[in-house]
């Protein structure tokens, strides 16, 4: 055992009796150092940490019961444990605790204050709960703490779109693009602010750049043959939804395939 060697050469060194010239005393010592420090690496970690680290798999896993009791455990053990709080705030959000969730990110916001991955969560979940304003503010103080992340500005879009604030939303959304250009929800739902803002060109394009990054992107292709009747091309706008119709087809995609038909037929 490592850990052992070293204690037992440390030990070795301290006794006066030891008969050596100081190049080899040097040497025994920087040993030791060393077989301690690699021996405090081998040692398990506290059990906190241990209950910790099998939330974090069983989220992984998808196991979000299983989670939720570790993360117990490591609250119990540690309560100022912010990441444990946070994770099963996003754990108690999956099985539907909507309640509970808020009031793990709090917690977690309260222990951590400069993290943004809790006003992150918060914001997500104040989305959820039709809270558009919270949201926003949560997703503002993301990019305080963390100004380059594109999906705070893309879920910040979200939330201001759903307020009416398309040109807020736009801007939100661009910026996202610009941080990170294959972001497609962003060209999707920046086509949609478009759209309503009857900006049908500009629509048509942010709908065809997704695309491009997708191509079996459905929803895509619905919105182009909206935005293509609504610029009055109609055989642009069917195109699109025999498309939208043959790729739901290719996928078992029933829902999406009847969408599809019953959008041709209003055209």
């Amino acid at each position: 055992m490592l850990f052992a060697e070293g204690i037992v050469a440390l030990r070795r060194v301290c006794f006066p009796w030891l008969n050596c010239n100081v190049q080899s005393l040097v040497y025994t010592v920087k040993r030791c150092l060393l077989s301690l420090c690699l021996g405090l690496l081998l040692l398990p970690l506290p059990v906190y940490a241990q209950a910790y680290e099998r939330g974090l798999a069983k989220m992984e896993q998808g196991d979000f019961r299983g989670a939720m009791s570790d993360f117990d455990q490591a609250i119990r053990l540690d309560p100022k444990n912010a990441g444990a709080y946070g994770n099963r705030g996003l754990v108690r959000a999956e099985v539907g605790d909507q309640t509970g969730a808020m009031a793990d990110f709090n917690t977690a916001i309260r222990l951590a204050p400069k993290e943004a991955n809790a006003y992150y969560n918060r914001g997500l979940a104040y989305f959820g709960a039709k809270q558009f304003y919270d949201s926003i503010k949560d997703f503002d103080q993301v990019l305080r703490l963390r100004p380059k992340d594109s999906l705070a500005y893309y879920n910040r879009g979200n939330a201001r779109a759903q307020i009416s604030d398309k040109r807020g939303a736009i801007t939100d959304y661009t910026e996202a693009i610009r941080l990170d250009p294959k972001l497609i929800f962003a060209y999707n739902n920046r086509a949609a602010a478009h759209l309503t803002l009857g900006e049908n060109t500009a629509a048509v394009a942010d709908f065809t750049r997704a695309i491009a990054i997708n191509n079996n992107f459905i929803e895509a292709y619905f919105g182009r043959s909206r935005a293509l009747a609504a610029s009055g091309n109609r055989q642009g706008a069917l195109d699109n939804l025999r498309t939208a119709a043959r790729i739901a087809m290719a996928q078992g995609d029933k829902t999406n395939y009847h969408e599809a038909l019953n959008r041709m037929k209003r055209l």
